[in-house]
């Protein structure tokens, strides 16, 4: 086994004069070494301090929209180019943050770091499947509803339990939902047996799996087609 570390610095008496100041400037400066990848190490500066400030203050404010309920799902459609009709959609979170719609790129980072990732996630799926299942009892024809998951939600949350639980509820087919993991959130785990069981396991409760962002991570294809993946997907086109 391979142990990595990450190291922040702080410098007397430059970043503090006292024992307590140093420790948390260098607790600041190891989240950037954290953030900046594995076995890194970074120094403090003030601008960290300010980046640091920064991000407490966006988790506090997410965590209050997550309570108040801002957080809405929007469907991007997926057409069958032969037909014109309606194959899938992929649900898409969006904070409603006052008269703002933020993208995902603008919160879900923070909320990966954090426990939030769980709570969010567990709410875009149950919200999916109860409007798939909404679109079946109005008479509308079934198609495949996708939703992403990050690495961190899956190795931190019981991700067998959730899904088979929101299927169960909702009473929505598992043949009809899809689960997309990136390109490069797989390669960061690629090694984890953990994450090949749940995705194994995730795969024999009859739900679909994807790679989304395909061709980004130079990932092994003899490896990729070890998995239970249906489909690679990028923004232009997907393998199947």
């Amino acid at each position: 086994m391979q142990i990595g570390t990450s190291i922040g610095i702080s410098l007397y008496p430059e970043h503090g004069d006292s024992s307590e100041m140093l420790m948390d400037n260098a607790d600041v400066a190891l989240y950037q070494a954290k953030n900046n990848g594995r076995g890194c190490f970074a120094y403090f500066s003030e601008s960290l301090t300010l980046a640091t400030r920064q991000r407490l203050q966006l988790e506090t404010k997410l965590r209050r929209g997550i309570a108040e309920q801002e957080l809405r799902v929007f469907y991007q459609p997926a057409y069958d180019i032969a037909t014109g009709k309606i194959i899938g959609a992929e649900a898409l979170v969006r904070w409603q943050d006052l008269d703002e719609l933020m993208p995902p790129s603008y919160f879900i980072p923070i909320a990966e770091e954090t426990s939030l990732i769980i709570d969010i996630g567990a709410w875009v799926l149950y919200e999916t499947c109860q409007q798939g299942k909404e679109w079946l009892n109005a008479g509308l024809p079934p198609i495949t509803l996708s939703v992403n998951v990050s690495a961190p939600q899956i190795k931190r949350s019981n991700m067998v339990t959730l899904v088979s639980g929101v299927l169960t509820e909702t009473d929505f087919p598992a043949e009809q939902l899809e689960l997309e993991i990136t390109e490069r959130g797989l390669m960061d785990n690629s090694g984890s047996e953990l994450i090949i069981d749940i995705l194994n396991n995730l795969h024999d409760l009859g739900i679909q799996l994807a790679i989304d962002n395909f061709g980004t991570g130079y990932s092994s294809l003899a490896h990729l087609k070890s998995l239970p993946f249906r489909y690679f997907k990028n923004r232009q086109k997907f393998y199947q």
